[in-house]
């Protein structure tokens, strides 16, 4: 692994996969797949008011660091390109956690807490004021609150009627309606998901939502991903808040400002390896996380100690690409 010479004009840098290679070896060599990637760049450097003219508005981007092709599939390509052929695209859907509703789970101190037992999640309830929007409850499928997350454009320069929706989502097929999520496997053993349910606001921006019914969802290895990564397939529902009047823009509901596309919602089961009780800490905590700490050291009310492991997330949207990282941290009562 190196860096590409970028002196010149390197448009491209292809590399055949793993895979290929031992299907070159085989004599079965036939390329049926690929796929393109720009992780590196950073098309904010683009300066459209260079001193020295239009030649030097991309000089930045083209001289930026680009490392070469990887072969390895988890190391390779993150943030794959995708085809549009509708050219009067100017808005590409984003993903956001939503922590607006009486359903959402909201962040505490910059991460989001999944309890890995009933035991810890009423300790932690008990031991934090106002706090039944802030702890995960494990294995529950119709859990209060729930990790949300919604798909729109992240724009002011398009209002968010049903009309907008449709044409800048809908039509141009960047409706998310199944969304991969990836765990790590070693800490989390499954995702429960939404099933059906509402998502929406009504005409005097009272919120109109439903998220009721959840179900286990089958997960597979991730192979194409991080080590020890596992990957479920949820479902979506369509993301109905939108401005209905000059007052009901639902503003209060949505993370958007612009057309919403879809909404999701999840909790988890945590592994066998971490839900123990007792006071005895389970090993991964002793080697991926931390023990014995008390409440205070991490911003919590009370005065237990708890065993944590923080872990991330990853939400696909299928349709549209647009990616997710979440932050976890999933946490037990050492007592």
């Amino acid at each position: 692994m190196g860096f590409l010479d970028n002196s010149g004009d390197i448009i491209l840098d292809a590399v055949l996969t793993d895979l290929g290679r031992k299907r070159m070896a085989e004599g079965e060599f036939r390329i049926v797949k690929f796929s393109f990637g720009d992780d590196e760049i950073d098309y904010s450097l683009y300066n459209a008011n260079h001193p020295s003219g239009s030649a030097y508005y991309d000089l930045e981007i083209l001289q930026s660091p680009v490392m070469e092709a990887a072969t390895r599939l988890p190391s390779s390509i993150k943030y794959g390109l995708m085809s549009v052929t509708n050219n009067n695209l100017t808005y590409m859907p984003v993903a956001k956690v939503n922590q607006k509703t009486e359903n959402s789970l909201v962040k505490t101190n910059g991460i989001y807490y999944l309890a890995v037992n009933a035991k810890t999640h009423q300790n932690l309830l008990d031991n934090n004021a106002n706090s039944s929007n802030k702890f995960l409850e494990p294995n529950s499928k119709s859990p209060s609150k729930v990790l949300i997350v919604e798909t729109g454009l992240d724009t002011d320069q398009r209002t968010a009627t049903l009309e907008n929706r449709n044409a800048a989502i809908v039509q141009t097929g960047l409706l998310d309606l199944n969304f991969e999520v990836k765990f790590d496997n070693r800490f989390v053993a499954g995702v429960m998901s939404l099933v059906g349910g509402r998502f929406a606001n009504t005409s005097d921006d009272t919120s109109d939502v439903a998220l009721n019914n959840f179900a286990s969802r089958s997960a597979r290895s991730s192979l194409d991903f991080i080590e020890n990564y596992s990957t479920a397939m949820v479902s979506g529902i369509a993301n109905e808040v939108a401005k209905r009047s000059t007052t009901a823009e639902g503003k209060n509901i949505s993370e958007f400002e612009g057309p919403r596309g879809s909404v999701t919602a999840m909790t988890f089961s945590p592994s066998l390896e971490i839900n123990a009780e007792g006071t005895a800490s389970p090993t991964y905590y002793t080697l991926y996380g931390k023990t014995s700490v008390a409440a205070s050291a991490i911003s919590l009310g009370g005065s237990s100690n708890y065993d944590y492991i923080d872990t991330t997330v990853y939400v696909q949207g299928m349709a549209s690409g647009t990616q997710l990282q979440i932050p976890l941290r999933l946490i037990r009562l050492r007592g």
